[in-house]
């Protein structure tokens, strides 16, 4: 019994590791875009004023059509009006109706001619609701973008840990052969307190890194509905830059949408206002409404019996004067609508500068990465060289100090390169068709 406990005890301790390797978290942009789309505030508000809007709409649509309505009555009439006659025959007192009245029935009525006022307001609901819905369709690019952008952040931030790490191993690594060195009297004094101050430099950069990536952990997760423990971030769970600029590299060749939702939803605006202006103009144009009914009343006048009453007719209006009331609230609308246009024409040359500095900007940071790679490569050559010559005894510690500076530079640089161009890339994805 006991070597059946400690063989289930040694196959907990060899599947321990591989539950950590297999149950490690995986943040990848997709899951993170996914996230955000699902949690994001400003996006579920917008998608409730689309659907608000577009229940308005339809319920605006039921104004063209005939209203049918059940409608009945009763009342106690405590005196009614009576007939007193006198004729040669006698005399006459009748009752011309009934102390208790009712009436039950079905009116249908119509809007026939009103100048296409209702009609001007449908179609103004369904360019608002229209309007709603590209502001949604916005809203949903913007969150993308500004999810793709802080996840590049994030990556950026990583490397940058990642890289200072792999320095202050360096330098450590190199802290060690100096004291060596010292000891054996090689080395001076002077060297081992630069060394020392080169890892204690190191140490406080490591640390700037590790808050600037919780920094930007913790805008991600704001978007993303905290999808990062700030506790355990893992540096290597996270899509290489390599990766995302393979999936984000085909938005260099593409054009400016200029159906862009944000233009599209004032655009939609302009023209809700000029529908809504319409309507008011039309306000004087004269109404005219048919109705029919039929129902069950009781009494029929002096006749004590209930009866079946059917009528048809038509009404009519016109306003003759408001003091111009509907004129200037359809001159308001023209302005507003005016006010729409010039908007979406700042709006529309904004976002194409943006869209085509963007294009330019991320053409020659793809150039900066490259000539970096080469930077970095020689950088690291020239570190291990000089130190080697340092060993030797050619060179002093400054110049160690000055190739190690290099590498982290180049190194760093290749961090912002990234982020700028994927960044960039980003905004193209938001702007292009």
């Amino acid at each position: 019994m006991i070597k059946k406990f400690r063989a289930f005890f040694v196959c907990l301790i060899c599947l321990y590791p591989l539950a950590s390797v297999f149950g490690a978290q995986k943040i990848t942009l997709a899951e993170c875009e996914r996230r955000s789309v699902e949690t994001s505030p400003s996006l579920k508000s917008a998608e409730n004023d689309f659907k608000a809007a577009e229940a308005a709409a339809e319920a605006s649509k039921t104004n063209l059509f005939p209203v049918l309505s059940l409608e009945g009555n009763i009342r106690y009439a405590s005196e009614v009006p009576e007939l007193h006659m006198t004729l040669p025959t006698g005399k006459i007192d009748k009752k011309l109706g009934d102390n208790l009245n009712y009436s039950a029935g079905f009116a249908l009525r119509w809007n026939l001619f009103d100048g296409n006022v209702q009609k001007n307001n449908y179609e103004a609901a369904k360019k608002f609701a229209d309007s709603k819905k590209a502001v949604f369709d916005y809203e949903k690019k913007k969150t993308l973008m500004e999810t793709r952008i802080a996840y590049f952040n994030l990556i950026s931030a990583a490397s940058n840990v990642k890289f200072i790490d792999e320095q202050l191993e360096l330098s450590m690594s190199q802290n060690k052969d100096i004291k060596k060195g010292v000891q054996l009297g090689s080395k001076s004094r002077l060297d081992e307190i630069m060394s020392d101050n080169e890892v204690l430099i190191k140490q406080k950069q490591k640390n700037a890194a590790k808050i600037a990536l919780i920094e930007a952990s913790d805008n991600l997760n704001s978007l993303a509905g905290n999808i990062i423990n700030n506790s355990e971030i893992d540096l290597n769970a996270f899509d290489s830059p390599e990766t995302l600029l393979q999936i984000f590299s085909k938005n260099t060749d593409s054009e400016f949408d200029a159906q862009n939702p944000r233009l599209l939803s004032l655009d939609m605006l302009e023209q809700y206002y000029d529908f809504i202006s319409k309507s008011y103009e039309n306000m004087s144009f004269p109404r005219v409404n048919i109705f029919a009914s039929s129902s069950y009343d009781y009494p029929d006048g002096p006749n004590l019996k209930s009866v079946w009453q059917n009528i048809a007719g038509a009404d009519f209006s016109m306003p003759v004067y408001q003091f111009g009331k509907n004129s200037k609230i359809s001159q308001q609308n023209k302005y507003a609508s005016s006010s729409a246009e010039n908007k979406k024409q700042e709006l529309y040359d904004d976002l194409k500068r943006l869209f085509y500095r963007s294009k330019q900007k991320a053409a020659i940071l793809y150039s900066q990465i490259e000539l970096n790679k080469i930077i970095i490569s020689q950088s690291k050559i020239a570190a291990d060289m000089t130190y080697k010559s340092y060993i030797s005894g050619n060179l002093k510690y400054f110049d160690v100090q000055y190739m190690n500076l290099k590498v982290l530079e180049a190194e760093s640089n290749e961090t912002d390169f990234y982020a700028g161009l994927l960044t960039e890339l980003a905004i193209l994805e938001a702007l292009r068709k």
